[in-house]
């Protein structure tokens, strides 16, 4: 695979994320706070990383979804970029840390792309919630409790995804391979 069609790939998902996101929209109407939509969009953040992670070999792939997602959604909300830079940002320092560990690749994309939505929240909740009330922190500890789980949900089905696009290449390549050997 080239670089470019690497950044390609890189482009498409972030572009399918937003229309897909939107498409979300009216159901996150009932969301009393924005920074509870982030339960509703982490299985989608963590599911389109994790098939990402899997076709793109560049390095820095997550940062640079995540500086995309940011980059386009800034047009909705103007501190979104910063949201999502610190998502693809500590996504990415924590596949470097556990790449030192010792971890397979495979754990460490899994890793990225659950940790991705996980890494937005804080900063999402410190510019929309006010942080003076006596319930903030226990909220911020249940939030990312949940988006913890709705982020390994979207997790599963990024791995059903990526198994299911793996089988449908094989089979294309084994056809070609066949009308190959016709002519």
């Amino acid at each position: 695979m080239s670089r470019t069609s690497d950044y390609v790939r890189v482009s498409m998902v972030a572009a399918l994320v937003i229309v897909v996101g939107l498409a979300v929209v009216p159901l996150m109407q009932f969301v009393p706070a924005p920074v509870f939509k982030v339960v509703w969009i982490a299985p989608l953040y963590s599911m389109a990383a994790f098939v990402l992670l899997q076709r793109v070999s560049l390095p820095g792939t997550i940062l640079f979804f995540g500086v995309l997602l940011g980059a386009i959604l800034t047009m909705f909300m103007p501190y979104i970029f910063f949201v999502s830079i610190s998502g693809g940002l500590g996504a990415q320092l924590s596949g470097l840390l556990l790449k030192r560990l010792g971890f397979d690749q495979r754990t460490v994309s899994s890793a990225r792309a659950a940790l991705f939505p996980v890494f937005q929240l804080p900063l999402m909740y410190i510019l929309v919630m006010p942080l003076n009330s006596a319930n903030a922190w226990l909220l911020l500890a249940v939030l990312t409790f949940v988006v913890c789980l709705t982020s390994l949900a979207g997790l599963v089905f990024g791995r059903a995804i990526n198994r299911r696009l793996s089988t449908e290449m094989e089979s294309r390549a084994e056809m070609g391979e066949d009308r190959h050997e016709a002519q």
